[in-house]
């Protein structure tokens, strides 16, 4: 059992061969630590992760529902030590609510690729891919957590990607609690 709070952050770790594509692409050259997380969503509602919580992510398309598990797959969750308000929490759920089925920002993993590959893991491409209306999990997580909250992730939210985010939780314990980790 994993209790989560509305606006917990979860990373997954798939194996899929799009996550691992993924992380190959989070991964800058030279950098010692390889990305573990290829994936960001967002607690709506609380409860236990795996059977009960209400998650928001960005996929196929953005969505509202339980945590799809799946064999192999790793999941990390991470709390603000600054509790959202209440009021704070109520906008939040109504734009999850206005966002669901938004259609998937595929190009802007082409960005991120760009800036590995060509710029050395610099945010040069993926920053000019800020269309709001077609979202990628961690363009989604950290402008929603911004927006909302007030929280950050150290990162511009057009240019933020799963690894980064993940690494700032981990890395900023004044601002960011490990909450526990389940495997599929």
């Amino acid at each position: 059992m994993l209790n989560v709070q509305t606006g917990d952050i979860f990373f997954t770790h798939s194996q899929s061969t799009l996550a691992k594509l993924i992380r190959w692409a989070q991964s800058d050259p030279g950098e010692t630590d390889k990305a573990w997380a290829n994936h960001v969503g967002i607690v709506v509602y609380p409860g236990d992760l795996r059977t009960n919580a209400y998650i928001t992510e960005a996929v196929w398309k953005t969505r509202l529902g339980h945590l799809e598990m799946k064999e192999g797959m790793g999941v990390r969750v991470f709390s603000h030590v600054t509790a959202p308000a209440p009021e704070a929490i109520e906008n939040f759920k109504e734009e999850v609510y206005a966002r669901i089925g938004l259609k998937y920002g595929w190009w802007k993993l082409l960005g991120h690729l760009v800036d590995r590959t060509v710029f050395h893991g610099t945010k040069v491409v993926s920053k000019l891919f800020f269309v709001d209306k077609r979202p990628i999990c961690s363009y989604y997580v950290a402008h929603m957590v911004y927006r909302h909250f007030g929280w950050d992730f150290g990162i511009d939210p057009d240019a933020a990607d799963p690894d980064e985010m993940m690494d700032y939780c981990e890395e900023h314990h004044g601002e960011w609690r490990f909450v526990g980790e389940i495997e599929g």
